[in-house]
C-alpha cells in the first residue's frame, strides 16, 4: 500500500491587532511625516518608485511604533511556540523595522529576507482594493506536476488580501511580492525582521 507523507511545508501565521483602531491614525500620520523628511530606501530594488524606509529609518527605534511592535513580538513568540521553533536564538526585539507606502501603480518584486530568521508584515493602512501580498511555494517552480485539485500543500502561490491591523508572520526565506497597487488610496505596510 502506498503511503504519502507531506514534507517541507511553509507556515504563515495570521493575527489581528485588537488595538489597531487606537493607533492607526497616529501611525499613518507619522509615516507620512517621516516620508517628508527621510530619503527613500531600497536603492537596489527593481520597483524603484515604491517609497520605503529600508536602511534609512529604523522603526524599531521609534517609541511611537512601540505599541504595534509589542503586539508583533508577542505574536512572533506565539508563532515560535506553536511551531516548536527554538526561540533561544531569536532576539526578542526586531533587528530592523521599516515601512512601505504603495501609491497607485507601485509594486514590490519577489524577494526574501535572507539575513533573518522570521519576518513579519503588518498592514497599517489599506482597503479591500489594496494590492495583495503573494507568497511563492519553496517547491521548485520548474516542476511539471499539475494537480487536478489544488489544496494548501500543493499551492504554487498564495495571496493574502490586506486588512487594517492584520499581521502576517513567515520564515524569512519564503519568497514574497506585492502586486501592482491600483487604488488611488495609498497602502502602508510595516515590515520587521527577527
Amino acid at each position: 500500500m502506498l503511503n504519502i507523507q507531506p514534507y517541507f511545508a511553509s507556515f504563515i501565521g495570521y493575527a489581528i491587532n485588537p488595538l489597531h483602531n487606537k493607533i492607526e491614525k497616529k501611525l499613518i500620520k507619522k509615516c507620512f511625516s517621516i516620508k517628508d523628511k527621510t530619503i527613500k530606501g531600497g536603492s537596489n530594488w527593481v520597483s524603484k518608485n515604491t517609497y520605503n524606509t529600508l536602511s534609512t529609518y529604523n522603526l524599531s527605534n521609534d517609541k511611537d511604533f512601540l505599541p504595534v511592535q509589542n503586539f508583533i513580538i508577542k505574536e512572533v513568540l506565539n508563532y515560535c511556540k506553536q511551531l516548536k521553533i527554538d526561540d533561544s536564538k531569536l532576539k526578542t526585539k526586531p533587528e530592523y523595522g521599516w515601512f512601505n507606502i504603495y501609491e497607485k501603480y507601485n509594486y514590490q518584486e519577489y524577494h526574501c529576507h535572507g539575513d533573518s530568521m522570521i519576518s513579519v508584515v503588518y498592514f497599517l493602512k489599506c482597503n479591500e482594493k489594496s494590492a495583495k501580498i503573494f507568497f511563492k511555494s519553496p517547491v521548485n517552480e520548474c516542476t511539471k506536476i499539475h494537480y487536478n485539485e489544488s489544496e494548501p500543500l500543493t499551492f504554487r502561490y498564495v495571496n493574502i488580501v490586506p486588512k487594517p491591523g492584520l499581521l502576517i508572520i513567515f520564515d524569512s526565506s519564503l519568497q514574497h511580492s506585492v502586486e501592482q497597487h491600483m487604488d488611488d488610496e495609498p497602502r502602508i505596510s510595516l515590515a520587521y525582521n527577527f
